[in-house]
């Protein structure tokens, strides 16, 4: 979890519609008394301005003594459900501000938002929350902790603010704002979804080559190579006590063996115009995704991904969280084109170290795609399919597509 930050940018004090009612009753039977000679409406003047006096001291000490924090997860997958957590202090030794109003809102900054109901456009983004929070009460010195659902139902860039709370006690007359405006962003991952049971048969050469994507591992966990942080699924006798003593959090050997998958994962994000259903593109990001995150669970595995859309752009994983997690921003920061540059992401994943096989997932057939590219593309990419080196998964195809029935979770 990671926390925004505490320094608290705004403060205001402003006249609610009552408030501005009162001023003015007040005003009329001060001028009305003086002038006429009526102490009774000097009287009622008097008793009005002590009234807006003390709603002024009263949300003054509450603009001084009222913060504000909000605390969001450090990573998080689109249709995962989480819940935003507020911080509210109040910090004064004598006062209990009761009546409080926290407001959030969290936007969708960029393209990747599909599927989402809209509750407001403006400047481009889609504003797909907006909370309120009621507090009925703060006592001197107390500190409350409250949180809000939230589900972000596609991937990219989700940016929370501004974040404000509110109060009008006692009298309505005034209300003191204390807010934050910075924009805290958060990066959300591509949805996973359920994959066919097998489906790993796809990552396996075609027929014939020299080379296969599968290598078999050893029995035994191999050569010791280092140390790493504890990951799900760690054997205790691979743990090393004396430095998990010394950190204080569980630290395992980390053994060097065999791969037992060496490929390249190719994502070919074609979105044929805006004005168009990207259920299938996203579909097919979100599958690279959970491949991803099954095979990079294993130290074993090198990957290589590849993402073609409107940039192209390539990087490696070989079982280390941060390579896991750097594929995983990729994938969720990939703007969809027309014209994905397959051959140019082909070549930026040679770069990562030499290629055996690859493994396209694309939301369109494989003529349709080497139609769309020059003859000398289209011939290396049926070289690499005469070899056995190159698969081609089409994601809209209901008789070869991976996923399940319902493609998302």
């Amino acid at each position: 979890m990671k926390s925004s930050t505490s320094r608290v940018c705004e403060r205001k004090i402003r006249l609610t519609r009552l408030g501005a009612h009162f001023l003015f009753v007040a005003c009329f039977a001060m001028f009305g008394g003086a002038l006429r000679g009526f102490n009774l409406l000097l009287v009622i003047a008097g008793i009005l301005v002590g009234a807006v006096l003390m709603q002024w001291r009263w949300s003054r000490a509450a603009s001084i003594r009222l913060s504000i924090t909000r605390k969001l997860p450090s990573e998080l997958f689109a249709g995962e459900p989480f819940r935003v957590e507020y911080t509210v202090g109040n910090h004064d030794r004598w006062l209990t501000f009761s009546m409080l109003r926290l407001e959030d809102r969290a936007v969708a900054v960029g393209k990747g938002q599909t599927n989402a109901t809209v509750t407001e456009h403006s400047d481009q983004r889609l504003t797909l929350l907006h909370s309120h929070l009621s507090i009925g009460k703060l006592r001197r010195m107390e500190t409350q902790t409250h949180s809000y659902p939230f589900s972000p139902l596609g991937r990219g860039e989700w940016a929370f603010g501004p974040m404000a709370v509110t109060t009008t006690f006692p009298l309505d007359l005034m209300v003191c704002h204390v807010g934050n405006r910075e924009r805290e962003t958060i990066l959300v991952y591509p949805r996973l979804v359920p994959l066919r049971r097998g489906w790993q048969h796809v990552l396996a050469r075609q027929r014939g080559g020299s080379h296969s994507a599968t290598h078999r591992g050893g029995r035994g966990e191999g050569v010791f190579f280092g140390l790493r942080e504890w990951r799900n699924g760690d054997k205790l006798r691979w743990i090393h006590w004396r430095t998990t003593a010394r950190m204080n959090e569980p630290v395992v050997c980390q053994y060097d063996r065999p791969r037992r998958y060496d490929l390249c994962l190719l994502l070919d994000a074609y979105w044929e115009s805006e004005a168009e259903d990207d259920s299938n593109v996203e579909t097919a990001i979100s599958v690279v995704a959970t491949m991803i995150m099954q095979l990079t669970s294993e130290n074993s595995n090198r990957v290589v991904l590849a993402a073609s859309g409107k940039t192209f752009v390539s990087a490696l994983s070989n079982g280390a969280i941060k390579n896991q997690k750097h594929l995983l921003q990729i994938l969720a920061k990939i703007q969809p084109s027309d014209s994905p540059r397959l051959i140019d992401a082909m070549e930026d994943a040679a770069k990562r170290g030499k290629i055996r096989n690859i493994v396209v997932v694309s939301p369109r057939a494989q003529e349709a795609a080497f139609e769309s590219i020059g003859p000398a593309s289209r011939e290396q990419l049926h070289r690499w399919i005469s070899h056995g080196m190159l698969r081609w998964i089409n994601v809209s195809d209901q008789e070869t597509r991976i996923v399940e029935a319902e493609r998302h979770v």
